[in-house]
C-alpha cells in the first residue's frame, strides 16, 4: 500500500527499499557512503511521471515503462515518492519525454560491476572512492536505475547534488601534507547511486525535496535515523 500526504503534489521521483531480495541487500552494503553508520536505506530507482502514475525503470531485463501499482501491491517493498520543491510541471513535462526516449534501452550491467568495484575499494579504503564509474566508457543509452533518475532530471535542468572528496595541500615550511575534505557539488551521472539519491533529499538539501507518499509504512527500518523519520512523517503529516 502507498501512504499519500494530503496533497500528493508533484513528486518524480521513488527511492526503494527491496527488504527480501538478497541482491538488493547486496546493492545497498556496496553502495553505502563511508561514514554512514548504518548503511544504505534504498538499493532502486523509478521515475515518475506527471500522470503521478506511470513509471519508467532501469531493469535487469532493461528500461521499461511500468506502473505505480506494482509497488502499491508489493508486499516486500519500502520506498518514498520524492517531490524536487523546484521542479516546475513544465520541467517534469520535458523530463517524461526524456524517460520515454530511454525506453527499451539495454541495462548497463559493466555499470553495476563498477559500482562494486568502487564500493568494494571504498569499503577497503574507508574513503569514497570514485575511481571505476569514473574511467567507464559513457553510454549513450545503456543505463542502471540511479543514472536514469540524473540523466532525465539533467535533461529537464534539475541537477542532483552529492559529496565528493576534494584534496587541498597543506604546507608548513619544509612540510607538506594532503588534507581531504568533503564537499557538495553536482552528482556525476555515472557515479550516483540510489544512495546518493536518497541522501541528496533526506539528508544533503531536505529543504528542497518534500515526501508525497511512502511505500508499505509497515515495512520502514526500524533503525532509520529519527530525523529521516520525523522529515518523512513530517511531510506526511502523520497524526500517529
Amino acid at each position: 500500500m502507498i501512504r499519500w500526504a494530503p496533497n500528493r503534489g508533484n513528486p518524480s521521483s521513488v527511492l526503494i527499499m527491496d527488504t527480501e531480495a538478497e541482491v538488493s541487500e547486496q546493492i545497498r552494503w556496496f553502495t553505502c557512503t563511508p561514514g554512514e553508520e548504518q548503511g544504505s536505506w534504498v538499493n532502486h530507482y523509478a521515475y515518475l511521471e506527471s500522470d503521478l502514475y506511470t513509471l519508467v525503470e532501469a531493469l535487469f531485463v532493461g528500461v521499461r515503462q511500468t506502473t505505480l501499482d506494482k509497488y502499491d501491491q508489493s508486499e516486500t517493498s519500502w520506498g518514498l515518492i520524492i517531490e524536487h520543491l523546484e521542479f516546475t510541471r513544465d520541467q517534469h513535462l520535458l523530463a517524461d519525454g526524456a524517460a520515454r526516449m530511454l525506453i527499451g534501452a539495454p541495462y548497463h550491467y559493466i555499470a553495476i560491476v563498477n559500482q562494486a568495484l568502487d564500493g568494494l575499494f571504498s569499503k577497503l579504503t574507508h574513503r569514497d572512492i570514485y575511481l571505476f564509474r569514473r574511467i567507464a566508457l559513457p553510454g549513450m543509452t545503456i543505463t542502471i536505475c540511479s543514472q536514469l533518475g540524473v540523466r532525465v532530471h539533467k535533461a529537464a535542468g534539475w541537477s542532483w547534488m552529492g559529496f565528493k572528496t576534494v584534496y587541498e595541500k597543506i604546507r608548513k615550511g619544509w612540510h607538506i601534507r594532503i588534507r581531504t575534505r568533503q564537499v557538495l557539488d553536482v552528482l556525476p551521472e555515472r557515479r550516483a547511486t540510489p544512495d546518493d539519491l536518497f541522501d541528496d533529499a533526506l539528508e544533503h538539501r531536505p529543504s528542497l525535496y518534500v515526501v508525497r507518499g511512502e511505500i508499505n509504512p509497515h515495512l520502514r527500518p526500524l533503525n532509520l535515523p529519527g530525523i529521516i523519520a520525523a522529515k518523512i512523517d513530517s511531510d506526511l503529516q502523520l497524526t500517529t
